[in-house]
């Protein structure tokens, strides 16, 4: 039985003017998709990533114009963040709705593609 590997790698990005400019875009538009959900989700005393995913996706991704795989990955998050609010808020803790001024984008297999031999990498963002 082969039992599967997972390696994080930290990699120091170089992007041209131009790039920079689309993926600090990227940022912003994820980091909004994030807040929504969140909102929605404490509105709404819901922390349901399947009910989450079925009440935003369509709405953010006209709004935000990002790929699909981003708008799903800011939801995830977003669940993540409301569970954990929740949690916060059974053990008698004073918590709000989780917001992010700047909320980082989590790339996963499906959102990115490193090649080391060209020393390259392709990511997601609002240009594909």
């Amino acid at each position: 039985m082969q039992i599967p590997m997972q390696r994080t790698i930290r990699i120091q990005l170089q992007p041209d003017i131009e790039t920079a400019k689309v993926l600090s875009q990227t940022i912003e538009q994820y980091t909004s998709s994030f807040n929504a959900v969140c909102k929605y989700g404490w509105e709404n005393d819901l922390a349901n990533g399947v009910e989450l995913h079925k009440a935003t996706y369509y709405d953010h991704r006209a709004m935000t114009g990002l790929p699909s795989q981003l708008v799903c990955a800011a939801r995830v998050k977003a669940t993540e963040a409301l569970k954990s609010a929740k949690a916060l808020k059974k053990k008698g803790k004073k918590v709000g709705c989780p917001i992010s001024k700047r909320c980082p984008i989590r790339y996963d297999m499906r959102s990115y593609t490193v090649w080391f031999d060209r020393s390259e990498l392709t990511i997601l963002s609002l240009n594909g």
